[in-house]
């Protein structure tokens, strides 16, 4: 499904804004269903005495928000949570700080009655709001409050509160979720939306960001917002935070105009890294024909105007820009331009006459084709398809180890270019040009992921010794291969992401929870809710661009222990303080050891995946025997407070003889390894 986004502005209505000396503005953003489209990143704005006055928070400002109490309806609420959080947390990594401390940062206070779109202080996030109606084709939709031009200050329509502040500074953002869509965090469903993703977007709203014609950037307006879509942050999207709130620096600056010397509003100013080919950041040039690229890093950059004419259109803009000019052609700057530390200005760029070509299509292999980005992975032969209008003239990248080995040939409604992606090409989104028309940040160069012959293995026995050797629904999983990732990343809290690094492990129909992943070994966790006697794992590393699937035989458990490199067993003792038994602190006979392991299955109760255990149940029934011995079991089920790892408590039989004694774990569905206990 393809959401593309709109930006509008809300007519002051009877309740909505106060009615004495000024009023506020709401400035209502959205994701839209009707036919993708994208636009390049506007920093929101209004037109003020003080001209092109920033819409955003004051400096030090906490932006504290409250789920609605009837928050994520058919969704796990912790996941959902931890879903905010993350996106949450992924603004605030990159956010320029002031005196040590980030210029703004963000607080969740619980949840909130409150279920409107109202001036109340209460930064609002809901997915049942029925109050304020939004349109079939939003999906979801942000409103700010700040005070407009022309006033002073203004009274909240719910408290009748006196506000004084500056023109344009937010003072309260609410968001609201289509309650006529669907929503998750984990399944990849029709007609299902990520909230991560979704939410990483609608925060960067609720800061002041407008939208980007990047793309391949979380602040594109258009994404299908299943896990393919965008849960971390381009550098456009790092540029526009800057832009904002990050102090003077390296930026290009300068104004476009046409042929007769007329401002050009609303053009799409980019700029692509001269070296690489990655799209880097962009800007919407003003009234005046203005523009600022501005939280760039110090290099060299090719520089180009494009008209926002499709698949980028202005009318995906905030209203500020939406009247500009789109009637001319892509003009690229003849020189790159190098940027060191301080601003480059009067980097002036004439638009020449208008040309017929419009690319507006790009896919990859037999994809098709849309108004998308295209993920292609590095090392490989593929074909690029193209469509638009009137095209003509030769196709090229931004990326030089992206080339072309044929002619053009003609499929359809597509032009097909077949390219050879380098083995060692820049990641990130790189632009494709054709004729006088550019499809901009639409190539997103990805990881190659390649799964080793078997290569997927239970997370502690690594399938050795095991009877049969099969996986369980809530098995931890290590996935090894080349160009898994692109860099090395390590959930550092509960519940686990599905997404490391730009990396997800798809397992049957659902997302795998994530411990680590490296480019040459992932760790994960077969989600519970996983059905079947198999699943297909595929490591994804973008849109439409994934590893060849592994199939894996499915059990409703397949025991597996934990042990070192010399065997031992990772046990503890429970009837002696907890402490590790080995050689120095042998078990005895009537001892409670506590086995840990993994794979004993599905578990009484309703936990999701990736979530912490409260030590809930394994609907297994578990057998432990000690040299042979059977040992009573007590308890098997998850370990508290760990995500995956289960644990077998039972007591230590009789007639053991002194030593190191063979531990084995065994269900119904099958037999563990063999891990040694030392016994006294």
């Amino acid at each position: 499904m393809k959401i593309p986004g709109y930006v509008s502005l809300r007519a002051p209505r009877s309740g909505d804004f106060a009615r004495r000396s000024g009023w506020m503005m709401s400035l209502v953003l959205g994701l839209a269903l009707t036919p993708a489209t994208a636009t390049a990143y506007s920093q929101d704005v209004i037109n003020s005495d003080r001209g092109y006055t920033p819409v955003r928070w004051a400096d030090g400002a906490v932006i504290r928000y409250a789920f609605q109490e009837s928050f994520a309806p058919n969704n796990n609420r912790e996941l959902v949570r931890a879903a905010f959080r993350q996106a949450v947390d992924t603004w605030m990594a990159v956010m320029p700080l002031q005196d040590g401390k980030p210029v703004v940062s963000f607080e969740e206070v619980g949840t909130t009655v409150v279920n409107k779109i109202q001036c109340d202080h209460i930064n609002m996030i809901s997915f049942t709001d029925t109050a304020d109606p939004i349109s079939a084709s939003v999906v979801g939709t942000v409103s700010r409050r700040f005070t407009p031009a022309g006033f002073t200050h203004f009274v909240c329509d719910s408290t009748g509160e006196d506000i004084f502040t500056p023109v344009g500074q937010i003072v309260e953002a609410d968001m609201v979720f289509n309650p006529a869509s669907r929503f998750s965090t984990d399944v990849q469903a029709a007609n299902t939306y990520d909230i991560q993703a979704l939410a990483l977007h609608l925060v960067g709203h609720w800061l002041g960001i407008g939208h980007t014609g990047i793309v391949g950037a979380a602040m594109a307006p258009s994404c299908d917002f299943g896990l393919a879509c965008f849960r971390r942050l381009h550098s456009d999207d790092v540029a526009a935070l800057w832009a904002i709130y990050g102090p003077p620096g390296p930026a290009i600056s300068g104004v476009v105009t046409n042929t007769s010397g007329t401002p050009v509003k609303s053009a799409h100013v980019v700029a692509t890294q001269a070296v690489t080919g990655l799209t880097t950041a962009s800007a919407i040039t003003d009234e005046k024909g203005g523009y600022r690229i501005a939280g760039l890093q110090p290099g060299t950059y090719r520089v180009f105007v494009e008209p926002l004419d499709g698949p980028v259109q202005m009318s995906s803009l905030s209203s500020f820009f939406q009247n500009g000019n789109n009637n001319f052609a892509t003009t690229f700057l003849s020189n790159p331009v190098t940027v060191s530390t301080a601003e480059v200005g009067n980097v002036n760029v004439q638009v020449s006459v208008p040309a017929a070509a419009n690319l507006q299509f790009v896919g990859v292999g037999s994809g098709g084709a849309g108004t998308l980005p295209a993920s292609i992975r590095r090392g490989i032969d593929t074909s690029v398809n193209l469509g638009g209008v009137s095209l003509s003239g030769s196709v090229s990248f931004s990326s030089p180890k992206i080339t072309q080995r044929n002619p053009l040939r003609t499929s359809g409604n597509f032009q097909i270019a077949d390219v050879r992606v380098a083995a060692d090409a820049p990641l990130g989104p790189t632009d494709v040009y054709f004729g006088s028309s550019s499809f901009t940040g639409g190539l997103i160069v990805t990881v190659n992921p390649q799964v080793s012959a078997a290569g997927i293995v239970d997370g502690a026995a690594f399938n050795r010794n095991t009877t049969p050797p099969h996986f369980a629904p809530g098995s931890m999983i290590s996935i090894f291969g080349q160009d898994l990732a692109e860099a090395t990343s390590t959930a550092d809290r509960t519940p686990l992401p599905t997404q490391l690094a730009g990396v997800s492990v798809q397992v049957g129909d659902r997302w795998a929870p994530l411990y680590y992943v490296s480019p040459t070994q992932i760790n994960a966790m077969i989600p519970f809710e996983t059905s079947g006697a198999t699943a297909a794992v595929t490591v994804v590393t973008g849109r439409q661009t994934a590893s060849a699937a592994v199939t894996l035989t499915l059990g409703a458990s397949a025991p597996r222990v934990f042990a070192n490199a010399q065997g031992q067993g990772a046990i503890l003792n429970g009837s002696r303080n907890y402490v590790q038994v080995d050689e120095g602190n042998p078990a005895k006979a009537g001892d409670v050891v506590v086995i840990f392991c993994i794979g004993l299955g599905k578990v009484q109760g309703d936990l999701a995946s990736g979530l912490p255990s409260n030590g809930e149940a394994a609907l297994a029934q578990v057998q432990a025997t000690i040299a042979g011995r059977a040992a009573q079991v007590i308890f098997s089920g998850l370990a508290p407070g760990f995500v995956g790892l289960y644990q077998v408590n039972a007591f230590v039989p009789s007639g053991v003889p002194p030593g190191r004694a063979e531990v084995v774990l065994s269900t119904a569905a099958g037999v563990s390894n063999k891990t040694l206990i030392s016994v006294q």
